[in-house]
């Protein structure tokens, strides 16, 4: 069947009818409630016909796309079709009646948040990004909306200031020259480094200066742990300079993000309310916090609706905090999780797909996945023993040319 919805989004209800009465955070979302009204008044429509969504669609992609709402974690191999199942899924939850502003679709990277964008815009046949109202971005651009409306709540002003790498850095050598640290000796660039990946795994600098106080008087003041304590306190006046310049870096959009809804229950039922569905793309690539934002905008819930499609064998971002153990924990929080596995491969030969595939199944800590190519067996895979990166790099060209 076609089905027609029509977006919407319930009136805010206030206690007064004068919106000067209201606080500065209230007065924003009264405001931001007249303009649905206003918007929703046009009567804007989307149309998409259920069964054109499974056309063109293997049998697991089907399950995939047409599963009942719940928790669902799509084991997708490489080359298996992954963002069409996403968008797919979008398309299909508004297709059978579920409003597209209840619906957050995440993802790591600007390019893919575009690529996702317009193939749902097409598939609905939207033309223009204002007209779109389904949530797609990436968790930092998420994260930014979320603290722009509710910052009030962690005393951030709503208008802060996102800093730079090389903002950062000036920050961190200024607290490290107040703390009498050798900034030749010691690069504010490397302490910057390893500040990003603490907060990276979640932490927070008075909870690395706890942790590590209680192990060096366990053991012998071990240099490690002394090390840590120097950096929390460079970390410490690192977050004080970026409060006094109502500023911000990268990492605390996810960890304020975080607290935000750790601590104030209203505004996380407020935001489970909106967005009643969550998509997540390249689920293998989450970090701690991350992680814990999907769990507190869609656990805990009788009906969760929560769709995450990533592949344990394509995690290459530990560096930066990924963490793949995130797929297997999925199943353990979000209880009675439909797992559907991709295994067909439509990028690449035989060849590539089975040799890649004897890499990876030396690793214990995945999810066996028989992929299978379906464009052939292809040329004979070459081995080429480089000197060093540059004719490495140098041999690649070549044959790319």
């Amino acid at each position: 069947p076609l089905v027609v919805c029509r977006t919407y989004a319930p009136a805010l209800t206030m206690m007064t009818t004068r919106p000067e009465d209201l606080t500065p955070l209230q007065q924003t979302q009264w405001m931001a409630a007249q303009a649905q009204v206003l918007a929703d008044n046009q009567r804007r429509t989307y149309s998409v016909a259920t069964k054109d969504l499974l056309v063109g669609l293997n049998p697991p992609q089907q399950r995939a796309v047409s599963a009942q709402q719940g928790p669902i974690l799509v084991l997708a191999g490489p080359g298996s079709g992954k963002t069409r199942v996403l968008t797919h899924r979008v398309g299909y939850l508004i297709a059978t009646g579920e409003e597209p502003s209840s619906i957050v679709t995440v993802t790591f990277t600007n390019k893919a948040a575009n690529e996702m964008r317009k193939r749902i815009k097409d598939m609905l046949g939207v033309k223009n990004n204002s007209d779109l109202t389904v949530m797609v971005g990436t968790f930092h651009g998420v994260c930014i909306r979320i603290l722009r409306q509710y910052g009030e709540y962690l005393d951030l002003d709503p208008n802060f200031t996102i800093f730079d790498a090389a903002q950062q850095t000036e920050i961190v050598k200024q607290a490290m020259t107040e703390l009498n640290w050798d900034t030749d000796k010691f690069k504010p660039q490397n302490i910057r480094g390893m500040i990003s990946k603490l907060k990276n795994e979640g932490l927070h600098h008075e909870e690395v200066h706890k942790s590590a106080q209680i192990k060096e008087a366990g053991n012998d003041a071990k240099k490690k742990e002394a090390w840590l304590i120097k950096v929390s306190e460079v970390w410490k006046v690192y977050q004080e300079e970026l409060k006094k310049s109502c500023g911000v870096d990268f990492d605390d959009i996810l960890l304020f993000t975080r607290e935000l809804l750790r601590n104030n229950p209203s505004v996380r039922e407020e935001l489970r309310a909106r967005w009643r569905h969550v998509l997540v793309d390249e689920w293998q690539d989450t970090n701690s916090p991350q992680y814990e934002l999907v769990r507190l905008l869609a656990a805990d819930r009788e009906d969760p609706s929560v769709f995450v499609v990533g592949d344990v064998d394509q995690s290459i971002y530990s560096f930066r905090g990924a963490d793949f153990r995130n797929v297997q924990r999925f199943e353990k929080d979000f209880k009675g999780t439909e797992r559907v596995v991709l295994e067909v491969n439509y990028r690449s030969t035989s060849n590539i797909v089975l040799a890649a595939q004897a890499v990876i199944e030396k690793c214990k800590a995945r999810v066996r996945k028989d992929m299978v190519a379906v464009k052939g067996e292809g040329n004979k895979i070459v081995m080429k023993r480089a000197f060093d990166a540059a004719e490495e790099g140098k041999f690649v060209a070549q044959k790319i040319r």
